[in-house]
């Protein structure tokens, strides 16, 4: 399914046919090899499986409800709808196959039913675009066209969100290419249309500040680790970064602080932990200090920054007069 996410399609169908050639009879790799098919679109390679896997267990409700989206991609909309029907008999909370039923009973003008399906497979998660468009047709088939109209445009809306993170995450992995290539202004260039193309991405604006560091730009990076925090406090790595700028430019207690959340959003960070040890040292708060490096070497004992740490602590006169 990692494949999928990534949308290698083809590696993901080529690893389900591998399994299922290593493991030849055994329904799980049958059922997985399927399931991989229909979510690629492989439908004419699906079909033989799914009968075959239906005749064997017909009531099972995910080869009805792959068999269902099958049976409608070849037009065969009443075994679409029976097998869909029947699957969401026996699992009413697979919003999938409420989608799937729902798309099919607006083909067949069942306007009523198609938009209850829709309209719960909407309010369990379903957050395809598609469950909008289908819900403004059977809407509209209703005669609700003002609330039809409202589908539409959000589904317009959604469907203008989808294309504007696809474009981003894009930008953004030609970024990382660019960055590990050393091509430091196409990197830049890359992540800032990626942050201009989905401004509420804590992530780019992360990826962004790290490249403008490699260039010595720390005012430009400073700025996007302050907007990546705002907007996602408990991304560590921003909020460590920062932490260590504001240490470099003087301000103790504003790097504490982003030192602080930064243990906080990932408390098995041995780096963090040292970053926030240390700072506190320089700003005579021993104790705490002391407590933080301790964390670091539970965590990592062999550690040596931590260990170093700890020793200078131990033989720091203000350290142990601070704590006799």
């Amino acid at each position: 399914m990692i494949l999928i996410k990534k949308r290698s399609y083809l590696e993901a169908v080529k690893l389900g046919k591998y399994t299922l050639d290593h493991h030849p009879g055994n329904r799980e790799a049958e059922l997985s090899y399927l399931r991989i098919l229909v979510m690629t679109q492989h439908y004419s390679l699906a079909r033989s499986l799914g009968l075959k896997l239906l005749a064997e267990t017909p009531h099972d409700s995910e080869v009805l409800y792959l068999n269902g989206v099958e049976d409608r991609e070849v037009g065969d909309f009443a075994s679409a709808k029976a097998h869909l029907e029947e699957a969401v008999s026996l699992v009413p909370d697979f919003y999938y196959s409420r989608f799937h039923l729902g798309t099919v009973l607006v083909t067949l003008h069942e306007w009523k039913e198609g938009k209850e399906n829709l309209e719960k497979a909407i309010a369990m998660g379903d957050t395809d675009p598609k469950a909008h468009y289908e819900l403004a047709l059977a809407l509209h088939g209703l005669g609700e066209n003002d609330r039809a109209g409202q589908e539409l445009q959000q589904y317009k809306d959604q469907m203008k969100t989808d294309e504007d993170a696809l474009e981003a995450s894009t930008n953004a992995a030609q970024g990382d290419k660019d960055l590990a290539a050393g091509d430091m202004p196409a990197a830049i260039a890359h992540y800032r249309t990626a942050c201009d193309t989905e401004p509420g991405n804590a992530s780019y604006k992360f990826q962004l500040s790290n490249a403008l560091h490699k260039t010595g730009d720390l005012a430009g990076e400073r700025a996007q680790l302050e907007e990546a925090v705002k907007l996602d406090p408990k991304l560590a790595g921003a909020q460590k970064q920062l932490g260590y700028l504001l240490a470099r430019s003087g301000d103790a207690t504003g790097a504490i602080q982003h030192f602080q959340m930064a243990v906080q959003a990932a408390p098995a960070w041995v780096d963090a932990w040292i970053n926030l040890s240390g700072e506190l040292a320089e700003t005579g708060h021993f104790a705490e200090a002391r407590n933080a490096v301790d964390m670091a070497l539970r965590l990592d004992p062999a550690n040596a920054q931590a260990r170093k740490l700890s020793d200078r602590l131990t033989r720091d006169p203000a350290a142990q007069q601070s704590n006799p």
